[in-house]
């Protein structure tokens, strides 16, 4: 089932055929906050004819089973989010903190109600809303009766394990750059952000001990590779899309156009040519000047390049990876020769 807003963009119409080919219900809703979709997703607890529901958001891509999620006896079920701070507020300790792209619930009145009034706490700060939506909201209403599920659950690609923060970055840098954008700006955005009365009460909820805590948290548990061969899912967050559309990174950026034509390749030493791996990352050779495999050391190149057309340096990073592979399931790669 797919939930449709009423006052967002129209489905195309080729996109609807090929839902409806699928047997995708779609379910129109009301806005509950103008401006603000992500909000409509709590209609969903309006859909008591449903004894489970797992709500996905759209750019969220499954890579195994998650049926295992119709089975939990929680209340509400939550994809984890390792480097939230603002949830502290509501006294959510790290491990529990929770993003709002992926997560199972019990359909009832009760609850769809009872977020509808909590949801006006958050929408009083406009900075908090606009940058959180309804996520803080969820979280703390569900704190005392649901379960985070771990990182390898939903691996957000703007996690700092990863390459994803710099083209041709070493592993770590991201996480060293990470910690230091933490201690310098976790303060004053955490008071911008804070809901609590008085606002000197989320002072000591940011700053560098806390900073350190989430990095070890995220290096910890959350690590990329360690946590890749159970990933479930990845969601490309925020302006990370695999589509070009509101993607001004890639729209501003030619060189990256090739990832459309599918998941990336390896280049042997041996010349010959295979798929690489989905638990792999990137990095650049400065003496080689070529965007390298980290597992295996060799050269990345295009789907579609036989030789000689490598992944450019301002393309080489996580993020180009999982891109890719949603264009190679989509069918946009040719065979290989």
């Amino acid at each position: 089932m797919i939930m449709l807003g009423t006052d967002g963009p129209v489905l195309g119409t080729a996109w609807r055929v090929a839902f409806e080919r699928e047997q995708v219900i779609f379910q129109n809703v009301a806005p509950l906050v103008l401006g603000s979709p992500a909000s409509d997703k709590l209609h969903a607890w309006q859909m008591s004819q449903y004894r489970k529901l797992v709500v996905l958001d759209s750019d969220v891509l499954v890579l195994r089973s998650i049926e295992d999620l119709f089975d939990t006896k929680e209340d509400f079920v939550v994809a984890h989010h390792p480097y939230d701070l603002v949830q502290a507020q509501c006294g959510i300790p790290l491990r529990r903190r929770a993003v709002g792209a992926l997560y199972a619930i019990r359909p009832n009145e009760e609850d769809f109600q009872g977020l509808c009034k909590e949801l006006e706490l958050y929408r009083r700060n406009k900075w908090h809303f606009q940058h959180y939506g309804e996520q803080t909201c969820l979280a703390c209403y569900f704190k005392n009766r649901s379960r985070t599920l771990p990182c390898s659950y939903l691996f957000d690609l703007s996690n700092p394990t990863t390459s994803t923060c710099s083209p041709g970055a070493a592993p770590m840098t991201c996480m060293r750059k990470h910690l230091q954008n933490c201690v310098k700006w976790s303060r004053a955005s955490m008071s911008k952000f804070c809901i609590l009365t008085p606002r000197e009460q989320c002072d000591g909820l940011a700053g560098a001990a806390v900073c350190t805590l989430v990095s070890h948290h995220l290096q910890e548990h959350c690590a990329w590779t360690n946590i890749a061969a159970d990933a479930r899912a990845v969601h490309y967050k925020g302006r990370i899309k695999p589509w070009p559309v509101g993607n001004r990174k890639r729209n501003n950026n030619w060189m990256c156009q090739p990832l459309e034509t599918g998941a990336l390749r390896v280049l042997s030493s041996d010349g010959s040519r295979s798929l690489l791996a989905l638990d792999d990352d990137l990095h650049w050779n400065a003496t080689q000047r070529r965007c390298l495999s980290v597992q295996r050391g060799f050269a990345v190149q295009w789907a579609e390049q036989k030789q000689g057309f490598i992944v450019a340096r301002k393309c080489c990073h996580f993020e180009t990876i999982m891109s890719a592979w949603w264009h190679e399931l989509l069918g946009g790669a040719r065979e290989l020769p």
